[in-house]
This record gives C-alpha cells, structure tokens and sequence, in this order.
C-alpha cells in the first residue's frame, strides 16, 4: 500500500494536471471498535476497505494510506467526472454501511466518512490546502447522519486556515472569561409527567451581535486546545444561571470533554455545583467514546460523581462499538439513545424491536433511558412507552435562552 510519503511524491509529479480530484475516506469510531473487538480485527478492517478502494471506479484509483484509519484516493478527472466520482464513493460507503463484516466477527456495519475536493485543470495547488478542504468536507460528512460523502464547498464547509487573530483573541476572551458565551436550554420531557423533567445546557458564542452555534466556533476551540478550560467556563456559568430567580426548569444536565474528565482540576470547577445538587437534577453528560478512552479512571470519577450528587447520563449512546459490554456495571443513572438509533427504530420495524427490546432491558435494570431527536408528533407517540423516561427534541423545543420563559 502507498504511504504518506509516496503520496506527497505523487502529488508533486502530477503538478499541474488536466483536473483532478482528491477524496479523504476513514472509518468512524475505529478507535472504539480497537478496543472492543482488538487491534487484530481492525487491522482486518483497514485492508478489506484498502481492497474496495483499490477496485474504486473500475479499478482506476490510485489508493495511498495516510496514516491509522485515514486513506487518500487520487482520480483523474479526464477520466472520472465529478458526479462519477461522487457515485463511486457513495457505493462505497453504501457498501460497507449495509454489509457488516460478520465474518470479522462484527455484529454492526462500517460507517465511513469521505470529504472530496476538486482541483483545476492546469493549476499548482498546494497539497496542504486541499488536504484540509477535503479534510473539512470529511469533517462534516462525519457529523451528519445521512450525507457521508461530501464535496468541499468553502460556502458551508468554510476554511478554518484562515483565521484572523481577532477571532481567535475572542474566543480566547470565551473561553477564558466568559465574554460571549451564553447558555441556552432544550428541555427533556418526561414521559409519565409530561412536561420538562430538566434541560440540557447548550453553548452558543455571541460575537458583533451574531449567536454562533458550536458546530462552528468549537472546531477552533478544539484547534486551540481549549476544550477542558471552555467546559470549566459552561460549569461556571451552570451554576450562575441555576441560581437566577427565573431560571423555569428543575434541574439541567451539562456537557463533559474527554479532556475536561481528564483533567486534574475538574472537581475544583465542579464545586460551586456541589450544594445545588440538594435542590435540583444536575446531571453530567459523558459520550461513550469518552469513556473508553480510560475505562478503569472514567469508572472511579464517575462514582465520586455520584457521592457528591450528581447524576451520570452516557451520551450518545448507541453511536460506536462499544455500547454494550461496559453497561452491566457502569456507575451511571441514565442512558440517551443517539438520535441516528431513533431514526432507525421510528423507521424500520425489525430495529425498532431490537432498540427498544435493549431500552426496555436498560430500564428493567434500573437505568433512566431517555431518546433524542425527537422531530415530529409520531415520533412522540411512538416512543411514549411506560419503560422510556424522557424524549428530547425539536418536537418539544428548540434551543432557547436558559433564563426565558418557558
């Protein structure tokens, strides 16, 4: 298999070209599915995918592996137009999306992600500026439930290179200080009462009067590596607006990085928190692929979570490899299905027997199982059942200030 190496080599042979195309293509959550099921079978992994990528567009693509899960595929746009060339890695990722590898011992498909990006006929363009276009455009793919092959376009995928220090001193002021940063709050429904049992606490960044969601500013705060320090200025600000006289809901669940967890100073910044426990529902919020990152420490913090008050929700769940075998003795209170599980089982029938079978058996062992994505009336209605506690999602609320009516 070509390497990163072959790869620049290549690139600099075919400058300027006729047109060609570069495409990004890797493997979700191939650090959980390591752990769960061994570096053997990921290996195994990588080279069924090199394979397919080999026999891509009749066999026509050349196939460099850039490192881990990350392959980078070179076509010849004389050849492969572009909407052949979106086709081919749609199949792919069709391909491997529908077919698990049971022969591998694998029991769920193989998601992939693929950002593409075009390159001019008989322009020289740096190979770092379309490594990160396409980069972007694998980025979103891999945020988006149903569009995992995109085509970079600089007017929805941006271009994080260019940065100017204004932007990123206040975002430092951000996360930092607080300058700008407001809370806002979607509610999650119980399913017996009817009404809001507590809301999830969201960050929005305001700059020059604009409300910036953190699909967009919190890729910098990652680049910055910012992100323990931005979750100790939400923990700061939880506390401030729990204890507003108009704040309207019972208790509110907040956000935790894999790098705020890790962090030696988290329970200083969880202590204001602490004594507000007593009066409402303060529930942290940590993603499975957090957890497995350092299961025996994650383990230890969250049962100091649990003595001081605080409830434990595993986010996400049900969105990597690893949902099942570390639940039987997990110290938490609340399991959320990942919003792409509630599609599936609202949407086919045999799935919803096997995802509400397992939501069904969390509740039956003493877990609060809580649904998100919840979009439309029937979807309420569907998952309204005795063993579901909460429902979240656009259906009930959007996002809104923590502090306005409700």
């Amino acid at each position: 298999m070509n390497n990163r190496l072959r790869f620049e080599q290549r690139w600099r042979d075919l400058q300027p070209h006729e047109g060609l195309v570069l495409a990004l293509v890797d493997v979700d959550f191939f650090h959980d599915l390591n752990e769960t099921y061994g570096t053997d079978v990921g290996n195994r992994v990588l080279k069924r995918l090199a394979d397919a990528l080999k026999h891509l567009c009749d066999g026509e693509t050349e196939v460099f592996r850039l490192g881990a899960d990350e392959f980078a595929l070179l076509f010849d746009e004389k050849r492969d137009s572009a909407a052949r060339v979106q086709a081919c890695l749609e199949s792919l990722q069709r391909r491997f999306a529908n077919e698990p590898m049971r022969d591998l011992g694998l029991s769920t498909p193989l998601m992939l992600s693929i950002g593409w990006v075009e390159v001019a006929p008989k322009t020289v363009v740096p190979l770092n500026t379309v490594l990160r276009q396409a980069a972007l455009a694998k980025r979103a793919a891999k945020n988006d439930l149903y569009h995992k092959v995109q085509r970079f376009d600089p007017s929805r995928h941006g271009d994080e290179a260019v940065v100017s220090p204004q932007v990123m001193h206040e975002l430092v002021q951000m996360v930092q200080q607080g300058a700008g940063l407001m809370l806002f709050c979607q509610p999650v429904i119980s399913v017996q009462q009817g009404q809001a049992a507590y809301a999830e606490i969201l960050a929005r960044f305001e700059r020059n009067g604009e409300l910036i969601p953190p699909g967009q500013f919190f890729p910098l705060v990652e680049r910055a590596g910012l992100q323990a320090a931005f979750d100790a200025q939400v923990l700061v600000k939880a506390a401030q607006t729990l204890q507003s006289d108009n704040f309207p809901y019972r208790g509110v669940s907040v956000n935790l990085t894999a790098e705020a967890l890790e962090h030696e100073q988290l329970f200083d910044w969880l202590a204001p928190l602490v004594p507000l426990t007593q009066a409402y529902k303060i529930v942290l919020e940590i993603t499975e692929s957090t957890l497995i990152r350092d299961m025996a420490a994650a383990e230890e913090k969250l049962k100091h979570f649990r003595r001081l008050g605080f409830k434990v929700a595993i986010d996400d769940f049900g969105s990597g490899y690893s949902s099942i075998a570390y639940l039987a003795h997990l110290s938490a209170d609340i399991i959320k299905f990942d919003r792409s599980l509630t599609v599936v089982a609202f949407e086919d029938a045999p799935s919803a027997q096997i995802v509400l079978g397992l939501a069904e058996e969390l509740a039956a062992v003493g877990y609060e199982v809580v649904f998100e994505g919840i979009e439309t009336e029937q979807m309420a209605t569907f998952f309204s059942k005795p063993f579901i506690h909460g429902l979240q999602g656009f259906y009930f609320a959007r996002p809104a200030p923590c502090n306005a009516d409700k």
